[in-house]
């Protein structure tokens, strides 16, 4: 890109690339965690590539049923609630993008 000025990178450095641009022009979904677990819900964040909505998945018997949340989207950080989830269970979680679709596990106290 010339003629571009040059942009300091995420993490604070001068030098290296801004990975959050990357990994959005490179259509990745990013930094996937799972944050105010309860007995029975929880919620999944996550970088989208772009601003559409995500849907995720849950299920709770590895798979033989899910359950889909939707997601409207409305930019690149997104959080979904999980709710209705077994107490005492290890769900598991899928993020359904149109370019990817991360998986991953929380377990409720």
């Amino acid at each position: 890109m010339s003629g571009a000025s040059p942009r300091i990178a995420d993490d604070g450095l001068d030098v290296g690339v801004d990975m959050a641009v990357l990994e959005a022009a490179q259509g990745k979904v990013s930094n996937v965690r799972t944050f105010d677990v309860a007995p029975t819900s929880a919620k999944v964040g996550f970088l989208a590539p772009d601003a559409m909505g995500c849907t995720v998945d849950w299920s709770a018997d590895n798979w033989t049923t899910f359950t889909r949340i939707p997601n409207s989207g409305g930019g690149r950080v997104q959080n979904v609630s999980l709710s209705g989830l077994p107490a005492h269970s290890t769900i598991l979680y899928r993020v359904n993008c149109a370019v990817m679709q991360p998986v991953g596990s929380v377990s409720t106290p």
